[in-house]
Parts: C-alpha cells; sequence; structure tokens
C-alpha cells in the first residue's frame, strides 16, 4: 500500500524538474549581469540566442566570458556552441 510518510519530496519527478529549471534560471540571471558589466547592453538577438542554451552551456559561457573583449567573443561562442 502506498504510504505519503515514504515519499520524500526532493525524490518526485517535479522536485527535480523544478530544480533543474531553477538552476537554470539563476545561470541566465548571472550570465546576464556578468554580460551587462562587460558591454553595457545585451542586444535581444543575443537574448534570445543566451534563452535557448541549456544550463551546462550556461555554465561553460560563464566561464568562457572572462576572456571575452568585445561582442564579437560572445557571438563567436554562441555560432560555435549551439
Amino acid at each position: 500500500m502506498f504510504n505519503m510518510q515514504d515519499v520524500r519530496f526532493e525524490d518526485m519527478q517535479i522536485y527535480k524538474d523544478l530544480e533543474k529549471v531553477q538552476g537554470r534560471t539563476i545561470r541566465l540571471s548571472i550570465v546576464l549581469s556578468q554580460l551587462e558589466e562587460l558591454f553595457d547592453e545585451v542586444p535581444e538577438v543575443i537574448r534570445g540566442q543566451l534563452s535557448m542554451l541549456t544550463a551546462e552551456q550556461l555554465q561553460a559561457l560563464g566561464k568562457a566570458l572572462l576572456r571575452f573583449r568585445k561582442m564579437k567573443d560572445l557571438e563567436v561562442w554562441l555560432a560555435e556552441n549551439r
């Protein structure tokens, strides 16, 4: 028989999915903040491309942007990492 006391929220798929979405959203927010600090403005086209990246890609971009000096560096990275 199913016992609710045996169910942990952390083990439920919806919790895992929510955790994944929140992690991705936080990474996107951090990357956007860093890019705005570097370049003042991030064009909507670039924002749209960033919103399509996975959490893993956003993490890699967060590391890569430490080497960026101009917007073109970001554009090249996005083209190479789609």
